[in-house]
């Protein structure tokens, strides 16, 4: 197993390295290349991520715990169920934040520690995989979720204001309570029952069909 506890990376390239089972505790990864790494049920807890590129890295079953990953670029990182995520500097609250998932995949990833209740306005979800993600009480106005994989997500009680789901699928996602003002699911599968549960349900948009059977027709 690799050992890199506690050493200091800042800037290093990893580019596509095989780091799986790497002890990484502690370590300085700031600005670090981890594009395409392999880091899978690599030790993180407690590395500093600030601004690394993690951009199609392989994080399954690795430990993020505590690690704080601000402003860094996780397009097409792979996470599951097992991916210990962080519990601090993930809040996406800090000035400057990428707040980029761009095809990203975070089935089941979040729903212990979660993006409940989080601040991700304007964030871009675009092509993100989201399948059974906890994003219930979010902050997610005018983020991107066009053409994101929402199936079964939590949107309970999210603010969706002006955000964009145009070609995401929202099979079985569930929004009772969220706030849809200005939100546009259009070319989505979204159903009549889902929208009327979530609240300002008629200032959203939607596809022509289900705006008819909401009564909702010019």
């Amino acid at each position: 197993m690799p050992n890199f506890q506690a050493l200091i990376y800042n800037a290093a390239d990893f580019t596509e390295a095989d780091l799986h089972n790497g002890n990484f505790k502690g370590a300085d990864l700031k600005q670090a290349n981890l594009r395409g790494a392999n880091l899978s049920k690599a030790n993180l807890e407690n590395a500093d991520l600030k601004r690394a590129n993690l951009q199609g890295a392989n994080l399954e079953g690795a430990d993020l715990h505590c690690g704080p990953l601000y402003c860094a670029h996780l397009w097409g990182a792979v996470y599951d169920k097992q991916t210990q995520p962080p519990t601090r500097g993930f809040s996406f609250q800090e000035k400057g934040m990428h707040k980029v998932f761009v095809r990203a995949n975070l089935h089941r990833s979040y729903n212990r520690v979660g993006f409940k209740g989080m601040n991700l306005q304007n964030t871009n979800f675009r092509r993100t995989y989201l399948q059974k993600a906890n994003l219930s009480g979010a902050d997610l106005r005018e983020s991107d979720f066009r053409g994101a994989k929402l199936i079964d997500a939590d949107l309970q009680g999210a603010d969706l204001r002006e955000a964009d789901f145009t070609g995401a699928d929202l099979e079985g996602a569930k929004l009772g309570g969220a706030d849809l003002e200005g939100a546009d699911s259009r070319e989505t599968n979204l159903i009549r029952d889902q929208a009327t549960e979530a609240s300002h349900w008629k200032e959203a948009k939607y596809t022509k069909e289900l705006s008819k059977e909401l009564g909702l027709s010019d």
